[in-house]
C-alpha cells in the first residue's frame, strides 16, 4: 500500500481492451507528459489480450502480486457477464467510465445505403456484419435477422472494403476515421445507440474496473489514478 509520504512510486498495471489509440487519450497523455509520476504513480500498460479476457487477466495479475494495483477496461456489455455471468465469475468492481455514451456503431461503404436498408428491414434480415468476438452477442440481439460474423480486428475493415460484408461493427473514435482515410470518403456511420435503434441503450463505455479486494488496499492510489 502506498501513501503520500512514501518516496517509492505506487505501481499500477493497466489492462486495456484495445490497442493504445485515441480512445485512451487521457491515459496516453498522462503517460507521455509524466503526469502519473508527478502524482506518485508508475503506470505499466500490459500487453493486449483476447477480447473479453480483461477481467480474468486483471484478477490473475492481482492474485500474483497484490502489492500492485491492477486496473482494467472493458465495455459494459462484456464486463457484466465477466463479473458474474456466462463469461465467468470474476470478483471485480466498476470504478469509473471513460465514455458516458458508447461509441459502438455500424460502419458501411458510402454507396451501400445501410441506414435506408435498416429502416425498411429493422431486424437486419440478409445483412452480413463483421464484428469483434466480444460484440457478436450484442449485435445478434439488436439485429436478430442478420448474419453476424466473428472477424478478427485486423481483418474487419478490410472485409468491409472488399465487399465481403455489408457492414462492420466499429468504434466511432478511431476505426471510422481510419476507414474514411482508406476509402478517401466518409463511410456511413450508424451508432448502435441512436435513432436507427430506438430501443437500444448501451450505457457506459470503456468501463474501468479493479479486483474487489484491491479497493481496501489501494483506494488512495486508485483515486489518484482516476
Amino acid at each position: 500500500v502506498c501513501s503520500k509520504m512514501s518516496r517509492a512510486l505506487c505501481q499500477i498495471a493497466v489492462q486495456l481492451d484495445y490497442y493504445m489509440s485515441a480512445q485512451f487519450a487521457g491515459i496516453a497523455l498522462a503517460c507521455r507528459r509524466g503526469i502519473y509520476e508527478k502524482a506518485g504513480l508508475k503506470v505499466h500498460l500490459l500487453p493486449s489480450c483476447p477480447p473479453g479476457d480483461e477481467a480474468a487477466k486483471v484478477c490473475e495479475g492481482f492474485s500474483k502480486d497484490a502489492s500492485k494495483l491492477h486496473v482494467g477496461s472493458m465495455e459494459q456489455n462484456t464486463l457484466i457477464p465477466a463479473a458474474g455471468g456466462t463469461a465467468g465469475d470474476h470478483n471485480v468492481k466498476a470504478v469509473a467510465a471513460m465514455f458516458g455514451r458508447s461509441p459502438l456503431c455500424l460502419a458501411a461503404l458510402p454507396d451501400v445505403g445501410l441506414r435506408s436498408r435498416l429502416h425498411e428491414n429493422p431486424h437486419g434480415h440478409g445483412l452480413r456484419i463483421a464484428a469483434h468476438s466480444d460484440t457478436i452477442d450484442l449485435l445478434k440481439r439488436i439485429l436478430p435477422g442478420a448474419d453476424v460474423l466473428d472477424v478478427p480486428r485486423t481483418q474487419k475493415l478490410s472485409e468491409l472494403r472488399e465487399g465481403g460484408v455489408d457492414a462492420a461493427q466499429a468504434y466511432d473514435v478511431t476505426e471510422t476515421l481510419r476507414l474514411g482515410q482508406e476509402l478517401g470518403s466518409e463511410p456511413e456511420v450508424i451508432p448502435l445507440q441512436g435513432i436507427a435503434f430506438p430501443g437500444v441503450t448501451l450505457g457506459y463505455s470503456q468501463v474501468l474496473f479493479v479486483p474487489s479486494d484491491a479497493l481496501a488496499m489501494h483506494r488512495e492510489s486508485l483515486q489518484t489514478f482516476l
